[in-house]
This record gives structure tokens, C-alpha cells and sequence, in this order.
């Protein structure tokens, strides 16, 4: 941010006082170099950001504080911090080695490092080849990165339970879930949770998120009619307590066939499962006459 100090505009860091300390922690599982290079590059970024001297001072010891906060010792911290920057870097061009880090990645660097020779005496013309390459690390698939996307395309619902199971609302005994499931999910059976401990039964054919948001307005417009509304205004429910889950679908059928009377037939059947239909659940009637015609 700009401040104006006696008709002398300054730069400093601005930081907002929700702001959590999410530094890297050092005891986290990466790259040695990692976690050494980034006191450096985060100290170097406050010189550069922070014009005034004494301001600057103020500013490295915050820093310095959120690291030790994160595990980092302090030994590093002022090797770091007081590292001066060469003025002129080295220009010998380096071939990157990019990987994804796993616990075997030091040892692939000793392998490589260790006969590298082979190239720099065996081609010698080749400057890149001279100088030992820059190992470098990309981000593995995580348990994270496989089950959540960071890109569902329009804006998310929050409100959604992933889970391999469901418990039934009555007699509390688990019930295994097939399938993975993301908000842009079609051809769905999913239950809407009340925090009564209600349940209700829906499907739908489109995106899983364009029903729920068709849930949550008809809650604040009140539309009494329908039945998850309804039971959300009597009983003085917030449109954020309410939770979903997608618990079914249907694929595509690999014969043809009538794709939306599975999926109807599927969510009788949940409804007879999990006993939905009121007054034990927010259920109201569904028509079987289309199911079975």
C-alpha cells in the first residue's frame, strides 16, 4: 500500500488482520531446497516492496516471526535473511530437471549428478552441458487433487458432504455409496439435510449445483409449496444450514433406454430405503404411475 508521510509518498506491506499465517510449514513433507529458498525469497520481497528503512526493519521481523510460528529455525532464518545477493548472477545456462517429488527424488538426483559427466565430457560443444542441472520439482497428485477439482466452472456450492456413505436418518446404520461426484454431476438422486436431522429425496437430470441453488431460493422466497422450503421457513432454518449430498446416478445407457425413468425408479427406491416420505422425512409424494407404465 501508498502512504503519505509528510508529503512523501512511501510503499509498505498491507496485511489484514483475518489474514492467517499460511506459510509452508517446515516439518511438511517437501524439497529441502524448498523450504531454505523461501525465507530467502520472502525476505528479499519486503526489501523491495518496503521503501522506508525503518519501516523495512519492522517488516523483516514480522516475517522472520511468522516463520518461526511454522517450524523454521532461526539459524536458517538469519543465514538467510542476511545473505547478500550477488550482483551479477551466473549466466551459464543450467537444463532444468523437472519431476513430480516423491522420497525418491534425492535419490534420482544423486543418479543423474553422479554421471552427468558422461554428457559434459562425451559432448563437450554443448554448453548446457557443462554445469550440473537445476533440479526442479512440480506438485505430485495428491488425495486432494484427485477428489476435488479446482476449476467446477461457475460459482460452487459450499454446502456439499462427500462421502462414501449415508447414514440412515431413523436407525443410524451406515449405507455404502458408489460412485464419485462433483458438483457439475448429472442424472443424480441426492438428499438435502435439514438440521432436524430430516431428510429429503430428489433427482434431477441436470447439474447437481443448478438444483441446489433452485433449493436455496425457493427457501428465501419462502415458496411453501414445495417441500424442503416449507419445512425450512416453519422451523426458522438459515439457507446455510442446509447440506447436501449426492448419493446416486444413472450412466448412460450402454442399450439405450429410458434414462430418466431410472433415474426415478432409483429415487423410489431411496426414498423407500432411507424412509423419507413425511412424517418421518421431508418427502411428500413421488408418482410411481410414471415409473411403471
Amino acid at each position: 500500500m501508498v502512504l503519505n508521510c509528510d508529503g512523501k509518498l512511501e510503499i509498505d506491506i498491507f496485511v489484514n488482520t483475518t489474514d492467517k499465517n499460511t506459510l509452508l510449514h517446515f516439518e511438511l513433507f517437501n524439497p529441502v531446497s524448498t523450504k531454505r529458498s523461501l525465507p530467502k525469497s520472502q525476505f528479499l520481497q519486503v526489501k523491495r516492496i518496503v521503501s522506508n528503512k525503518d519501516r523495512q526493519s519492522e517488516r523483516l521481523e514480522e516475517m522472520q516471526q511468522k516463520f518461526l510460528q511454522r517450524g523454521y529455525p532461526m539459524s536458517l532464518l538469519q543465514q538467510q535473511q542476511n545473505r547478500h545477493q550477488s550482483k551479477y548472477k551466473n549466466k551459464m545456462k543450467r537444463i532444468p530437471f523437472i519431476s513430480k517429488f516423491t522420497s525418491l527424488s534425492k535419490d534420482v538426483a544423486k543418479i543423474i549428478n553422479r554421471h552427468w559427466s558422461l554428457l559434459k565430457e562425451g559432448i563437450p560443444t554443448v554448453e548446457a552441458f557443462q554445469a550440473l542441472p537445476l533440479m526442479s520439482y512440480k506438485n505430485k497428485r495428491t488425495l486432494g487433487s484427485m477428489l476435488v477439482r479446482s476449476d467446477l466452472g461457475g460459482k460452487q456450492i459450499r454446502q456439499g458432504v462427500l462421502r462414501h456413505i449415508v447414514y440412515h436418518p431413523r436407525k443410524g446404520n451406515p449405507i455404502k455409496i458408489r460412485g464419485y461426484y462433483t458438483c457439475t454431476s448429472t442424472f443424480v438422486v441426492y438428499i438435502v439435510k435439514c438440521p432436524c436431522g430430516y431428510l429429503y429425496v430428489g433427482q434431477t437430470t441436470r447439474m447437481i449445483r443448478d438444483r441446489i441453488r433452485e433449493h436455496k431460493s425457493a427457501i428465501r422466497l419462502k415458496k411453501t409449496d414445495q417441500a424442503v422450503a416449507c419445512h425450512f421457513v416453519e422451523k426458522g432454518h438459515g439457507v446455510q444450514q442446509l447440506r447436501f449430498q449426492v448419493i446416486d446416478n444413472v450412466p448412460k445407457l450402454r442399450r439405450g433406454g429410458d434414462r430418466k425413468k431410472e433415474l426415478l425408479k432409483k429415487e423410489a427406491w431411496w426414498i423407500h430405503c432411507l424412509e423419507t416420505m413425511e412424517p418421518h422425512g421431508l418427502n411428500r409424494e413421488y408418482d410411481l404411475h410414471s415409473i411403471f407404465r
